[in-house]
């Protein structure tokens, strides 16, 4: 055992020293080097770097060759998988003898779907009245990300109470809902949500805008009314 600054370590060293039974279960998981598609394509990398982060894991930056093999060109979308294998070692000191054992066992992969940067998107408008006041919607989205954007004409959205906050949300033609990436606290004229895409260009979408709370919470009558509005397609 080489790390004395290690506490495992000084409670294995102590534990031999003084001849009392010890024992610990050290895990580890590793990713693998190789980068595949669902269909067993190998995607082969150029470069890898691997930095500490502050919060104590450690992040992998993974470059892959250019151009990518033919079979993965030209796609609107890519979907990959990183395989992880994990590394049990059992120590056990019986207050004698000292035991180790290692075991490897394969975890289910890392999977990640990426989009072309140039994927189609559509553009939307339409407008909504929320506490007394017009609102204009316009909004893009993809496959994989949509953005609205919320403008009251003519005011500003109102501050909420504490434990409070808007709630946009969106959903396409065959009423599956976006992933709402973030939310707003009000005070501006104007919020602008992003989204997570479904996996499907929308043709249309159907947008609400409420004040979600905690429960307690107590709303002026006008902000507890629920808005909806249709978008249409723009140029």
């Amino acid at each position: 055992v080489n790390d004395p600054s290690d506490t495992l370590t000084i409670q294995w060293n102590d534990a031999v020293s003084a001849g009392k039974p010890f024992g610990y279960v050290l895990y580890s998981i590793t990713p693998s080097d190789h980068t595949t598609t669902p269909e067993g394509l190998d995607l082969p990398s150029s470069s890898e770097d691997t930095r500490p982060g502050e919060d104590g894991f450690a992040y992998t930056i993974r470059d892959y060759e250019s151009p990518l093999p033919a079979e993965a060109q030209n796609r609107d979308m890519l979907t990959i998988e990183i395989g992880l294998h994990q590394r049990a070692q059992y120590c056990w000191f019986d207050g004698k003898d000292a035991y180790v054992r290692h075991d490897y066992q394969k975890l289910a992969p890392m999977t990640a779907t990426i989009w072309r940067a140039d994927a189609e998107v559509q553009r939307f408008a339409g407008t909504m009245q929320f506490a007394g006041h017009p609102v204009k919607v316009t909004a893009t989205a993809s496959a994989a990300h949509a953005q609205a954007m919320l403008v009251m004409d003519n005011g500003t959205f109102p501050v909420l109470p504490e434990d409070a906050w808007y709630g946009v949300y969106l959903r396409d033609g065959n009423q599956a809902e976006l992933r709402t990436m973030n939310g707003e606290s009000g005070g501006t004229g104007s919020m602008t949500i992003s989204f997570e895409g479904t996996g499907q260009l929308p043709q249309t979408l159907e947008i609400q805008l409420r004040v979600d709370h905690e429960d307690g919470v107590t709303l002026d009558p006008a902000l507890a009314q629920p808005a909806f509005a249709t978008l249409e397609q723009v140029q």
